[in-house]
Parts: C-alpha cells; sequence; structure tokens
C-alpha cells in the first residue's frame, strides 16, 4: 500500500521589496533670530516694568502709608487731649476735696477754740459765784452766767460759720 502522498504544491510567496531607507536629516529652522532687537524689547519691558512699579508706589503706595500715619496722629493727640481733659478733672476733684477738708478742719478748730475759751470763762465765774454764801445768789449768779456764755458762745460760732461763709465766697470769686 502505498499512500499516495499528494504533492503540496507551492504556493508562491511574494517577495517583498526592499525599502530603501532614506535618511531624513532635520531641516534647518529659518528663523531670524536677531539679538539686537530682543535685547531692546527686552529693555523696554523692563523699563516699562520698573516705571510702572515706581508708579504703583508713589501714587498709590506712600499715600495710604501717609493717611495711616496722620489717623494715627490724630488719634494720639485726641487720647492725649482726653487723657489731659480727665488728669485735669481728677486734679480739679482733689484741690475741691483738698480745700472742702481744710475749711472743715478750720471751722472745727474755730469753733473748738469759742467753745474752749468760753468753758473757761464760765468755770472761773462759776467759782466766783461759789464763793457767795447765799443759795439765792448763786441760782441768780449762775443762771446770768449761764446765758451770757450761752450767747457768747452762739455769736463766737455764728461769726465761725460767717467768716468760712466769707472764705467760700471769695474762692468763687477768684478761683
Amino acid at each position: 500500500m502505498k499512500k499516495k502522498i499528494k504533492k503540496i504544491k507551492k504556493i508562491p510567496v511574494k517577495k517583498k521589496k526592499k525599502i530603501e531607507r532614506k535618511e531624513i536629516k532635520p531641516q534647518k529652522l529659518k528663523i531670524n533670530f536677531d539679538c539686537q532687537k530682543t535685547l531692546k524689547v527686552a529693555f523696554i519691558v523692563s523699563a516699562l516694568l520698573l516705571s510702572f512699579s515706581v508708579l504703583y508706589y508713589y501714587v498709590f503706595f506712600l499715600p495710604t502709608i501717609e493717611k495711616e500715619k496722620l489717623e494715627q496722629q490724630k488719634e494720639f493727640e485726641q487720647l492725649k487731649l482726653s487723657q489731659g481733659t480727665i488728669e485735669n478733672k481728677i486734679k480739679n476733684e482733689t484741690e475741691d476735696k483738698q480745700k472742702e477738708e481744710s475749711k472743715e478742719i478750720s471751722l472745727a478748730d474755730c469753733l473748738n477754740t469759742a467753745k474752749e475759751a468760753y468753758s473757761e470763762v464760765f468755770e472761773k465765774a462759776i467759782e466766783s459765784c461759789n464763793a457767795k454764801e447765799n443759795n439765792k445768789e448763786k441760782y441768780d449768779c449762775t443762771s446770768i452766767l449761764l446765758s451770757e456764755t450761752q450767747k457768747g458762745l452762739e455769736e463766737s460760732q455764728a461769726e465761725c460759720l460767717k467768716n468760712d461763709e466769707i472764705k467760700d465766697e471769695s474762692s468763687i470769686t477768684n478761683p
């Protein structure tokens, strides 16, 4: 038995064509690069930038700082004035209190002096009245002395009060 071998037909294979590879050379870009023009443009741009910076500083920034300084000075002056008025008020109040205290002290001294003077006079008069032997004469003498001393004491106290009022009026007219 013979096998039959089939003959395989050969399929013709197409041959690839060889592609010629050409090297692509980079083309030179045709740009006219003028160094002087570029420098001129850069110089102009930087000059404009500098001038706008100076303009902004002098036109916008500096005046706002000056305004703020002026406002701070005004506020400081107002605070000084208000503080000065407060200090003046406190000073005036303390002076007024001191004047009132000194007036009260001088009035109290005047009244005490008058009281002491009349109490000494009254004690001496009582001793002279007690030296009398008759009870009726003693009683009359002490009642007369008592009324006279009381009147004298009231008069001296009234005089102290008048002197104090005169001082008040003079301090009001002559501050």
